[in-house]
């Protein structure tokens, strides 16, 4: 049974004692019809307006006559994670994601069923659990008026990282994710490419064996968010043999990185394969892609959708799109067939077409697939 270790104070001296790295279990991460629920506090209908008066008069805090209902944010999520498995979490926001890995790092607890890290009980064993995880969350901020190295002391310090091995592992992370020039500099002039490369640092700092990641390449530019990428591909699972558990709605995160993808929609586990198997479910379907010059984007996928042969339409969003150009895709089982009257279509809701792509189907083609609807709806 492999081992790490840990460290306690006790009068001022550390002691270092072996703690198991894992108990009896096949996986690294497993759960079991895993559940859970949030309350929500809704408005009845018909009191906006009545309560317009009242929020005057008493502050827009108040909203008149409410009703609470449970929401199911995760509804038995069954999922095993080998160790050394790189999964992705593919679904988009509000899937239910980040609430599975805040369970899994013992932030949350679960209404109903068992989760596992390393054989450890989420809940009855969270202590555990705590030493066998490194999460990487950027949403919980670093400390800006601090420097990167700081910042890495006192992760180091947080987890259990013994006394004697701070510096080192500091210094290694910030050499690995190229912040050694800029270690003492305050994080708050870093840009959001540096502050992702931080967080990613703090996590080669306390090193555990399960890396649970929500979303750490949103935000930043393509080139970095590739370069990082092939770092976890090459520092943590090729080199370190970690696993890592990877939350995103960004389709190269699943298909450059992770050896498995879990495609989640409304808190529900849809479909669980490699990404090549999960698009061989799909075939018989090309992938349409149009540029489009509109003003009304919405009037071609209503146009498209009426089409025979037309399994799926949908806009995808793009940041490089100019004001006035659309960029549609279209799932069809013959496109060769399909394009004259969809062009045609187009032309008649006030589009034209300026390009025109077919290809195999993509990860998000998948999940449509399997939801009904796109990623970025």
């Amino acid at each position: 049974m492999r081992c790490f270790h840990s460290v306690k104070f006790l009068n001022n001296h550390a002691t270092i004692y072996d703690l198991p790295m894992t108990a009896s279990s096949e996986y690294a991460v497993e759960t079991f019809n895993l559940t859970k629920k949030f309350k929500v506090v809704e408005t009845l209908p018909g009191e906006e307006e009545r309560s317009k008066l009242a929020r005057f008069l008493f502050g827009e805090s108040f909203r008149g006559r409410v009703r609470v209902r449970e929401r199911v944010v995760l509804d038995r999520v069954n999922l095993q994670v080998r160790e050394g498995e790189c999964l992705g979490l593919l679904g988009p926001n509000g899937a239910g994601k980040t609430t599975l890995l805040e369970i899994l790092a013992t932030a949350l607890l679960p209404d109903d069923g068992t989760a596992k890290v390393m054989g450890y009980d989420v809940v009855r064993e969270s202590g555990k659990v705590r030493r066998c995880i490194t999460p990487v969350f950027p949403q919980f901020s670093v400390y800006d008026m601090w420097t990167a190295r700081r910042n890495l002391e006192y992760a180091a310090l947080l987890h259990d990282v013994p006394l004697g091995e701070v510096g080192r592992r500091v210094r290694e992370a910030l050499e690995l994710v190229g912040l050694s020039e800029r270690a003492d500099d305050l994080v708050r002039k870093y840009s959001t490419g540096m502050r992702v490369r931080l967080i990613l640092a703090m996590g080669l700092v306390v090193d555990n064996p399960v890396y649970l990641m929500d979303e750490p390449f949103t935000g930043i530019d393509p080139g970095t968010a590739k370069q990082l990428r092939e770092f976890v591909r090459r520092e943590l699972l090729e080199k370190r043999g970690r696993t890592v558990l990877l939350a995103t709605n960004m389709l190269a995160d699943a298909e450059e990185l992770c050896d498995r993808v879990a495609i989640i929609n409304e808190g529900r586990v849809v479909a669980v394969d490699t990404p090549a198997n999960l698009k061989r479910k799909v075939q018989g379907v090309e992938t349409v892609d149009l540029e489009v010059l509109t003003e009304n984007a919405e009037a071609l996928v209503d146009a498209a959708k009426g089409l025979e042969g037309v399994k799926a339409c949908y806009l995808l969003r793009s940041a490089s799109n100019p004001p006035g150009v659309a960029s549609l895709r279209v799932l069809t089982p013959d496109s060769r067939s399909l394009l004259p009257s969809l062009i045609e279509a187009i032309h008649k809701a006030n589009g034209k077409v300026r390009y025109v792509k077919v290809h195999e189907p993509t990860l998000e083609d998948v999940f449509i697939h399997y939801t009904g609807r796109g990623l970025c709806e």
